[in-house]
């Protein structure tokens, strides 16, 4: 049986591969009543008990950063489409979805949030909701669709740090001589051989100066 396909396929083929590979005989109903609270609360119990195992061979990339910071905060999303009768509930950009947030706390291997949304819900708007978590000398990593002024000026206020991509629509400025200079990125890169980066200290960041 093909594991990583297991959540595409319907009741029925469900049904089909228990009978072929565990001689489970069960009706696409009886399968379906089998997804109770508890059966929930187990599967979720599973996925932290695998996160938990993945913390020793995370170990010796995980001390470096202890010292810097109180926590390694990793926010994603991932979306899916579902049938089109939970359409009311859940709703996509095209058909019914759903989407899942994740946050990933890695120095303790904890999971801070887990959160299901219709698939159409804004991760941006999702991060804005849940910065009264953040704390001190947090490391917020998240990606681009998570990326909002208002947030990472939010998450400067709280003492924290965050590693963040930028939207093409935001200006970058840095400071010469006493004055905010805009950011010369094709300059800049010319100047860039292969594989090589350049750090600047003081950077502002907006639509606008």
């Amino acid at each position: 049986m093909d594991l990583t396909s297991l959540a595409c396929q319907s009741l029925q083929r469900l049904c089909a591969d228990l009978a072929l590979w565990h001689d489970c005989s069960l009706s696409n109903e009886g399968l379906n009543q089998r997804f109770t609270p508890r059966a929930v609360a187990f599967l979720k119990e599973v996925f932290f008990t695998l996160l938990m195992h993945q913390r020793p061979a995370l170990s010796s990339i995980t001390e470096t950063y202890r010292a810097c910071f109180t926590r390694l905060r990793i926010l994603d999303s991932t979306s899916f489409l579902l049938p089109a009768n939970y359409g009311e509930d859940y709703q996509g950009s095209v058909s019914s979805g759903a989407k899942i947030q994740f946050e990933y706390e890695l120095l303790s291997g904890t999971c801070l949030q887990l959160c299901v949304q219709q698939a159409n819900d804004s991760d941006a708007r999702f991060a804005y909701h849940t910065q009264h978590t953040i704390l001190p000398n947090d490391l917020c990593i998240r990606d681009l669709g998570f990326f909002s002024l208002a947030t990472l000026a939010e998450i400067d206020a709280r003492g924290a740090y965050y590693i963040t991509r930028l939207r093409s629509d935001i200006k970058v400025y840095i400071k010469q001589d006493g004055e905010w200079h805009e950011w010369d990125w094709e300059s800049i890169g010319n100047r860039l051989g292969e594989g090589e980066a350049v750090e600047v200290e003081h950077v502002y960041i907006g639509h606008q100066r």
